[in-house]
């Protein structure tokens, strides 16, 4: 039987983990994920998602750690998988999404302060980061680059069928003939994430030293 790896709520770094846990908000950090491979890696998988997205950066890490791993991975989307989480839905040797589910994806986003040139900078390193959304959809889809960017442009929602459609998902769950031709979804997902200036206030009443960055507040985030 396939070990079930869940991946639930908002996608944070591990560092930002423990503010989530202290307040009870549904997360779910790369470390949560290493944890829970089997030590021999040949053995399956399932990954279950239900996550509306979260930290780019910490997406990429989970999806890259799940793609090395060397067993079979079953992908199942359970009722949204959004942003950071659909990169990480994009692992599956095989995805599966329930009839009522759904796929998003769109551009990266962040908040950032400064000057002229900070912000042509974070730009371009936007642009960039586009660039890596756009090689994990086309690794699985085969769609043409130019395709993936306007549906990133345009913040695009997949019904089930929609998203075996055009190749991110295998199979519609549940339908006896495993076609996407017998699928409705409607359903709406948020991310859940907290906010950069709640993450710096809990960070501060700990009393720890911020890391020093260049261009302060520059995360980048999906959602």
């Amino acid at each position: 039987m396939a070990k079930v790896i869940k991946v639930n709520g908002a996608i944070v770094s591990d560092q930002h983990k423990e503010i989530y846990d202290e307040w009870k908000i549904e997360n779910t950090a790369p470390k949560d994920i290493f944890s829970q491979l089997p030590k021999k890696d040949s053995e399956p998988i399932e990954i279950h998602i239900s996550s509306g997205g979260g930290d780019a950066y910490a997406g990429f890490l989970i999806y890259t750690k799940l793609k090395d791993y060397k067993g079979k991975k079953t992908v199942k989307i359970l009722n949204i998988a959004a942003s950071a989480a659909s990169i990480i839905a994009m692992v599956g040797d095989e995805v599966l999404i329930s009839p009522v589910g759904q796929l998003m994806i769109h551009n990266a986003w962040t908040t950032q302060t400064g000057n002229q040139h900070v912000m042509r900078e974070v730009a371009d390193q936007l642009e960039q980061l586009a660039e890596s959304l756009i090689n994990a959809y086309e690794l699985r889809t085969n769609q043409p680059r130019e395709q993936i960017q306007k549906w990133l442009d345009a913040e695009t929602y997949f019904s089930a069928h929609k998203a075996v459609e055009y190749g991110f998902a295998d199979e519609v769950m549940y339908s006896e003939s495993r076609t996407q031709n017998k699928v409705i979804a409607a359903c709406i997902g948020v991310n859940g994430l907290l906010s950069a200036s709640v993450i710096d206030e809990y960070l501060q009443k700990k009393n720890e030293p911020e890391p020093v960055v260049k261009n302060k507040q520059k995360r980048f985030l999906f959602m």
